[in-house]
């Protein structure tokens, strides 16, 4: 009704009723706000909250429609209604905009914070589209919009080459390689890394060279590469904590703690993810605490402790449904399938895996992807669905290869050839085989252990010679992840 009031009025007294009421809601919510902190600051304070934060986008609307500009769908809200010389309200529309996208972040409202972000680019008096374009790049990838993020680190990334801003450019093409990675193009990512370490980094951009490192330190210990990505994750760590940076600290933290579980340190990992979580509790920082949550889960599942591993992830699971973060709340539904299959409720493991799949085909997410198809396969096998079982592990050994996802090729690898062993089939060995030498390659011993067990009973079952000629002397560890493997960490 107060819209429809709006409209029956003349342009000029509908832009004076669109002023009076901005200055009416803004002194009843506090007041002017203050202006947030500036877009192309190196190391920017963090934003401080107003009461008239809530009220913001309507502030910035009214500020808008008083000055007659285009609503956001490209039509002019009537004849256009000149202000005079002096007017605040030009000023005003952008600082409630700003502050409107900086406290829908804060609210993890992502997907308000990518539209306002990218208004607040479209504004024909800002300096710092390049830095707003790759704020609404990070928002829509915390949404889990993976494309529309591309699209839109792209963007920013031409314009701050464009105006010859080398710090700006490197900070767009890192949240650029993040997405690329995401999407399953490790190479391209491992490449863009590795061009903002060597051409971006200058002394006084010490924390894009950390965040680069330790994203690059990331890519190669999914890919394997523990000696490099040891090495980078430490450099990462030691610049951020030079720089009292501590949200980043406790993040390479978690990310160190992935690399030590998947190298055999199983007491520095959880040292790690306890201290990580700690430190993200005391932050605030809730996605982050939601990933060492769901790695402490997986960290539980690998020793065996079901209850405890369901309890986290489920902690994790709720987290990111809470801030809209569809990517890594499919991942957590997928982490979640390995430990419901092992506890015996493998209907439900199954629901869990068909439910990630819808989300991460959605997003773009081609790396998890062949992920919880390798397992949502061993499932299938399990459960006597052979043909889909054989179509699931092509498919996901197909996503493996394509995006240099060596660990769980290997690991898919070898439960495909149990699933071929049990039928008698002759390329079992082979694909065993394969799967068993990416897998020493990577060091991955617990892995290793459990899948010559579970090939040894397999061709025992079936009556054929084992597939490994010359085991290892280590017993075999019950507790070791098999076939059914987790989906890695977001």
């Amino acid at each position: 009704m107060r819209d429809a009031a709006y409209e029956l009025q003349l342009p000029a007294d509908r832009a004076r009723l669109h002023e009076l009421a901005f200055y009416l809601i803004e002194q009843a919510f506090g007041g002017r706000a203050p202006d947030p902190p500036p877009l192309d600051a190196i190391d920017p304070p963090d934003f401080k909250p107003h009461p008239t934060d809530i009220v913001a986008h309507e502030l910035a609307e009214h500020a808008r429609l008083a000055l007659g500009a285009p609503t956001s769908g490209g039509q002019s809200p009537g004849n256009s209604n000149p202000r005079p010389e002096g007017s605040l309200l030009p000023a005003l529309y952008t600082l409630y905009l700003h502050r409107a996208a900086e406290h829908a972040e804060l609210q993890f409202r992502n997907d308000s914070a990518t539209k306002y972000w990218k208004e607040f680019a479209a504004l024909d008096s800002n300096t710092t589209r390049h830095e707003a374009l790759r704020r609404a790049g990070l928002a829509a990838n915390n949404a889990g919009d993976l494309h529309h993020a591309r699209s839109l680190f792209e963007a920013a990334i031409d314009l701050a080459h464009h105006q010859g801003n080398r710090h700006a450019e490197g900070r767009s093409l890192l949240g650029l390689a993040s997405v690329v990675q995401a999407l399953g193009h490790t190479q391209q990512a491992e490449a863009i890394y590795r061009e903002i370490l060597s051409a971006y980094c200058q002394p006084s951009h010490r924390l894009l060279e950390g965040a680069a490192s330790g994203n690059l330190a990331e890519l190669l210990s999914g890919c394997g590469r523990f000696v490099e990505a040891e090495q980078l994750f430490l450099q990462a760590l030691k610049i951020f904590q030079e720089a009292g940076h501590q949200q980043a600290r406790a993040v390479m933290m978690t990310n160190l703690g992935n690399l030590y579980g998947n190298t055999g340190r199983k007491d520095l990992a959880e040292r790690a993810y306890e201290q990580s979580l700690t430190l993200q509790r005391t932050l605030g920082d809730q996605c982050n605490e939601a990933v060492t949550l769901l790695n402490l889960g997986i960290a539980a599942w690998k020793h065996g402790a079901l209850d405890r591993a369901e309890r986290m992830m489920q902690e994790a699971i709720a987290i990111f449904r809470k801030i809209g973060n569809r990517h890594r709340y499919a991942v957590a539904l997928a982490n979640l399938g390995p430990v419901l299959s092992r506890a015996g409720r493998k209907a439900e493991a199954g629901q869990l895996y068909e439910q990630a799949l819808d989300i991460l085909r959605d997003v773009g997410a081609r790396r998890f992807e062949g992920v919880v198809l390798g397992n949502l396969a061993g499932l299938y096998s399990q459960s006597g669905r052979g043909a889909e079982a054989r179509k699931a592990y092509e498919h996901a050994l197909g996503i493996h290869r394509e995006t240099g996802h060596r660990k769980f090729e290997a690991a898919h690898l070898c439960a495909y050839a149990q699933f071929l062993a049990a039928l008698g089939e002759s390329g079992a060995r082979q694909l065993w085989c394969q799967g068993a030498a990416i897998l020493q390659q990577l060091g991955d011993t617990d892995t290793y252990h459990y899948l010559r067990n579970e090939i040894r009973e397999v061709c025992q079952r079936a009556g054929i010679s084992p597939f490994d000629e010359s085991p290892p002397e280590a017993d075999i560890a019950k507790d070791t992840p098999g076939p059914d493997q987790p989906a890695i960490s977001p």
